[in-house]
């Protein structure tokens, strides 16, 4: 477990994010208030490391978050390249139906250094992975 910790710690790739971005429910604009949304570092495969959060946060009256915090994820062991995180978006929420479902939405780690933010993100659409 020592060992294992120290090698986090010396083989890895750090990212720290500080991100905004704005949920809509188009079939109910009240939904998009007190939303709960997540960032996570997305690992894989699942069975050897879980997803690790960068933060957790809540959407104001009109949808609107900020999250952030910092991850790590281990190199390649056998490459020497470094892994950076796989930013990954978990919004919980009740815009489609009564017991709440969440909504996952990916980002490239470049694209959110760069700009910082997920823009709009629509609850009642398709393209986004329903889980």
């Amino acid at each position: 477990m020592l060992f294992s910790s120290f090698l986090r710690s010396t083989l890895g790739a750090d990212a720290c994010l500080d991100v905004v971005g704005r949920v809509i429910c188009k079939k109910d604009v009240t939904k998009v208030s007190n939303v709960e949304v997540s960032l996570y570092d997305e690992d894989s495969p699942q069975w050897l490391s879980s997803n690790d959060v960068f933060g957790t946060s809540r959407t104001n009256e009109y949808g609107v978050f900020r999250v952030g915090g910092c991850a790590r994820d281990m190199d390649n062991l056998l490459t020497g390249a470094k892994n950076y995180p796989d930013p990954l978006l978990e919004v919980f929420h009740f815009c489609n139906n009564r017991k709440g479902e969440r909504t996952l939405v990916r980002r490239k780690l470049s694209d959110l250094l760069e700009l910082g933010d997920f823009g709009n993100i629509v609850l009642d659409n398709d393209q986004n992975q329903q889980k």
